[in-house]
């Protein structure tokens, strides 16, 4: 269910959902007298869990608190509460709260009938009460439908529609699997049997987006869009239509330069043929799109298929020299991690010396704490392979002093396995 979580499926919900300014939302504090108001109100409840020294979850409410659209829904359905766990810990035992930002439903007995994780939008809230209110039918309920009318073609296209905001309340691995392999075969039937002179539109452009994100070179509903590029160019605002196309191509090139497939050339040379109108929209800081292209899926080929790790730092280089000031910090994440995760214990030392100067310009980048601390131990790996323990543990120390800053107990257990591993060995 990846793939319908994915940035693309939050795109696709602008579709359907319009902003409608910001206001001010009130919130109860204290979940037992929400509860007793709900019940003599005949409302539910919706209580969004967050900690005062957490400041994501914070952030997190006062977006949500500052939704119109979810005010203007829930003040006549529903009773607000707001719990911090750092204060009523009591209420997060009781509803097993396991990370934030974590949202109920409750029925106005004070049951749980809903929980949303993640930092989903007030659209994607706005749905699921819809669904509990009975104002809207689930998912669920229009499979049922569909089963009974499998040649519904506008009941497919509601599913299909639907289902990024429903996945986002699924819990259950079991469940999530289930609608992955539903919804997956749902669109083959959909794109099989829908007429194509029919598809040229806003809804079915969205469901392309969401459901094509297999980087293949025979993708028909893709080719499809590139096809008939200019009619969906008159329909779609320009910035989605280009920016999914211009990525779908460029991912598609990388994929093939890393499966060692020189198909990854053909795909550029239509560049200048019928992927041009795309890509002459494209705007770039620096060099021509095809030399930003080609130069890295060339590099990407010498590393993933040929191995040459000589090859691929002066591809590189080469590149980044010519970027100069203009490269950035995605420009040397890529150029050293591809080198250091490929090669991993067979990375040279004239390599790993590289890599050191590719790491230490990254991490001048702003960035979170935590993907730094990832990238300092990377400098220490580098560092073990010069022969370097005293640099290496330096830089795993420095990575799990961060870790403790990000609160991800996974990483800060990673480096300190990083760390006791070269205790040993002394």
């Amino acid at each position: 269910m990846n793939r319908i979580k994915c940035v693309i499926a939050i795109i696709l919900c602008s579709f359907y959902f319009v902003s409608r300014g910001q206001t001010s939302v009130s919130w109860e504090t204290n979940l037992k007298k929400a509860v007793e108001k709900a019940k003599s109100e005949n409302k539910l409840v919706f209580v969004n869990f967050v900690a005062e020294g957490l400041a994501p979850s914070v952030q997190f409410a006062r977006q949500i608190g500052e939704s119109q659209e979810l005010a203007q829904y829930f003040e006549s359905r529903f009773v607000r509460v707001l719990v911090d766990i750092s204060k009523d810990q009591q209420v997060a035992r009781q509803f097993q709260i396991q990370g934030l930002p974590t949202l109920l439903f409750l029925d106005s007995r004070g049951k749980e009938i809903k929980r949303l994780l993640g930092g989903v939008t007030p659209e994607h809230i706005i749905y699921w009460a819809q669904v509990l209110t009975g104002e809207k039918p689930s998912v669920d309920m229009l499979w049922e439908q569909y089963r009974q009318d499998k040649d519904n073609l506008a009941l497919m296209g509601q599913i299909l529609r639907e289902m990024p905001i429903y996945s986002l309340g699924l819990t259950s691995r079991a469940d999530a699997e289930k609608w992955q392999d539903r919804v997956e075969k749902l669109f083959q039937t959909y794109w099989n049997t829908k007429p194509r002179e029919e598809m040229i539109n806003e809804k079915d452009f969205g469901i392309i987006v969401l459901y094509c994100q297999k980087w293949e070179e025979k993708n028909d509903p893709v080719e499809f869009v590139i096809k008939h590029y200019e009619e969906y160019a008159k329909i779609i605002p320009a910035q989605m239509l280009i920016s999914y196309l211009a990525s779908y191509v460029n991912t598609l090139v990388n994929n093939l330069a890393m499966a060692g497939d020189l198909a990854y050339k053909q795909v550029l040379a239509r560049l200048q043929g019928d992927l041009k109108p795309i890509f002459d929209v494209v705007q770039t800081k620096s060099l021509p799109v095809e030399y930003l292209m080609t130069s890295k899926a060339d590099a990407l080929y010498t590393l993933f298929r040929e191995k040459d790790q000589e090859k691929y730092i002066q591809l590189q280089r080469d590149y980044l020299e010519k970027m100069g000031d203009l490269a950035g910090k995605e420009d040397y994440q890529n150029a050293a991690m591809n080198l250091l995760v490929k090669m991993q214990n067979k990375l040279t030392r004239e390599s790993a010396t590289q890599a050191l100067l590719w790491l230490d310009k990254l991490i001048s980048f702003p960035m979170e704490v935590s993907e730094k601390a990832v990238f300092v131990a990377s400098m220490g790996d580098c560092y073990l392979t010069l022969e370097n323990k005293q640099k290496a543990k330096e830089c795993f120390n420095q990575a799990f002093m961060m870790s403790l800053q990000s609160q991800d107990p996974q990483l800060q257990a990673y480096f300190q396995q990083k760390v006791a591993a070269l205790s040993d060995e002394e």
